[in-house]
């Protein structure tokens, strides 16, 4: 087993609780004529392959010029997908979110976010000196692919560009990226949004629509129990599913406002396990977050080389950072933003992703193992 599970014991430990999370979340979500089941069947298969590719990165040998080259292929793959997207992608809500391939479907935008990170941890590690160097060399080596890859996101999703430079931010923190080109790479991203926001880019209204809601709240709505007949007042928001749960929760199986609510087992699943777990499950989730990035922390601080310790840490960082802000929109602290639940959503894509992402977290951890393993017998 040692020679396949290499890397961190505890991420598996979390990934294992957050998976048994997620088949009770799908299956409570589902609203499948044919019941739960094909749901639930459909998650443990995604689950399956997911784990399947998180150990295969996990035993890829720590190579840098590979991963490299993954990154710059992947970054290249996200452009072109990116920049197709509006034109051949599926419509989900009011934005084109997925490209289907026929034999497979798969989200660019959760692609551009693990590869953006991969790509920022390389240049931080490889090309600091140059970066720092002139404000020629911060615009080619930083300013530049920054600008392109959040440039063809933000038309389609705001907060999923937020989602990238928070993580990017705290890299160049790390990397001792120097102060003025620092602030010129926050200055610029503040002015390009402030200019897309004043020109009336693509998916305003959307945006404008959910501060709207958030200010406001939603209608009231009546809910009939399809057993009992009695009907319930109750508002059409995921604060409100979350208030419905309480301590304890309803049972699952057994929420109400979670049927109001568009893409439950998505974008508000946080808030359904709340309504039918209550606030311990909700506290016993977060705690999971927060140990899973404690794990990324120590792999990332016990790891000698810059690129890898860059790397484990942007990915875990951009993994527990979109988990916070999707349990912040469920719990009403921010408006709504469409992210998913690392691990607990359902969507295949995004989930074979963050699995891809985890691996790569895992073969720094394993890479680390080696190391002391060759230093203690030295």
């Amino acid at each position: 087993m040692n020679k396949v599970f290499k890397g961190d014991r505890g991420i598996y430990a979390i990934l294992i609780m957050l998976a048994l999370v997620s088949f009770v979340a799908v299956a409570s979500t589902s609203g499948s004529v044919n019941g739960p089941w094909n749901a639930l069947l459909g998650q443990v298969f995604t689950v399956i392959i997911g784990f399947v590719i998180l150990v295969l990165f996990e035993n890829l040998s720590y190579n840098k010029k590979l991963f490299k080259w993954f990154s710059f292929a992947g970054v290249a793959i996200s452009i072109v997908s990116l920049i197709v997207l509006p034109f051949v992608g599926i419509e989900g809500g009011e934005a084109h979110r997925t490209i289907d391939m026929k034999f497979f479907s798969f989200q660019p935008i959760e692609v551009a976010k693990m590869f953006t990170m991969i790509m920022v941890s390389y240049l931080c590690a490889n090309k600091i000196s140059d970066i720092n160097s002139s404000w020629k060399d911060c615009i080619i080596y930083l300013m530049l692919p920054l600008v392109v890859m959040m440039g063809l996101i933000l038309p389609q999703n705001l907060s999923s560009v937020i989602i990238i430079a928070v993580p990017t931010f705290f890299i160049l923190l790390m990397a001792n990226v120097k102060g003025k080109y620092l602030l010129t790479v926050c200055g610029v991203a503040v002015v390009a949004l402030a200019i897309y926001v004043l020109v009336g880019g693509q998916r305003m209204d959307t945006w404008k629509s959910r501060f709207n809601t958030y200010s406001k709240g939603q209608e009231t709505v009546i809910v009939t129990d399809p057993v009992s007949g009695e009907e319930t007042i109750i508002v059409d928001d995921p604060r409100t599913a979350v208030g419905n749960g309480g301590l304890f929760g309803t049972f699952p199986g057994n929420g109400k406002v979670k049927w109001l609510l568009d893409n439950r087992d998505k974008d508000y699943v946080y808030s359904c396990l709340v309504e039918e777990g209550g606030m311990i499950l909700g506290v016993f989730v977060l705690i999971i977050y927060v140990a899973f990035m404690f794990r990324v922390v120590k792999i990332s601080i016990n790891t000698r080389d810059l690129f890898g310790k860059y790397l484990a840490f942007s990915l875990g960082f951009l993994i527990v950072f979109q988990a916070f802000v999707h349990m912040m929109v469920c719990v009403g602290l921010i408006p709504v933003t469409g992210q998913q639940l690392p691990f607990i959503s359902r969507g295949r894509s995004s989930f074979l992703m963050l699995c891809m992402a985890v691996g790569i977290i895992q073969n720094v951890a394993a890479n680390n193992n080696i190391e002391t393993t060759t230093t203690t017998t030295l």
